[in-house]
């Protein structure tokens, strides 16, 4: 079971949010499981082929069999693409990483955790929208603040720019004029009320250069 004693702390592209890993109920969830204490969980993509690699870190393990790493494109239905093995018992800390070779354009990961009597555990979910995919924004998106940050400095664009969210029904719900390249723009999704984003990023003209929709998971 995945606990959460201490600080816990995602890491998406050098983005860091403290406390974001929360214990969730598998299908086989027993409160008398001892617990991993997971206190890292990151997700990092190659500028040579594009992988995305996982990595994440314990500080406490009770027989803990392994680790599943689970993908969704829609952070709703996820399915596993492979595991890693536990280290049973330990109070040492640990590390662990998974190489997903072939992303999709978005993806959502999370981890499930098996202990060594079958029960099991979930992560919260890392976003991760492909770099290497034709027209992407890069997005860093965190379940738990529900911060939304937009990597500008991979965008290929004369400025000033436009920022746009829109929900799936063409509402825009925020906008921000960039007038210079600054690195990030950060966004506080929690009044939209959407689910489902649309960021449009525009020249100074109107016309669209990077659209991208994302899943926002609660």
């Amino acid at each position: 079971m995945i606990g959460t004693g201490g600080t816990s702390r995602i890491i998406l592209d050098n983005l860091f949010v403290s406390n974001v890993i929360s214990q969730v109920a598998g299908p086989s969830c027993s409160t008398d499981a001892l617990p991993v204490t997971l206190t890292e969980f990151s997700a990092t993509q190659s500028p040579n082929d594009c992988s995305v690699q996982l990595n994440w870190a314990t500080s406490l393990e009770l027989t803990n069999e392994k680790f599943i790493v689970e993908r969704s494109s829609n952070a709703q239905s996820f399915e596993g693409i492979g595991s890693v093995a536990g280290r049973g018992t330990t109070n040492a800390n640990q590390r662990y990483s998974f190489v997903d070779s072939s992303p999709l354009p978005t993806a959502y990961y999370r981890l499930k955790q098996v202990d060594a009597d079958q029960t099991s555990t979930y992560s919260k979910i890392i976003a991760v929208v492909n770099r290497c995919s034709a027209g992407a924004i890069v997005l860093q998106y965190s379940q738990q603040t529900a911060r939304l940050d937009v990597l500008l400095n991979q965008i290929d664009a004369q400025f000033p720019v436009s920022l746009d969210v829109y929900d799936s029904s063409g509402r825009r719900l925020h906008h921000l004029n960039v007038a210079e390249s600054q690195s990030i723009a950060s966004i506080d999704t929690t009044p939209f009320g959407s689910r489902f984003i649309i960021v449009r990023i525009a020249d100074s003209g109107g016309n669209v250069l990077r659209s991208q929709r994302l899943f926002l998971p609660q």
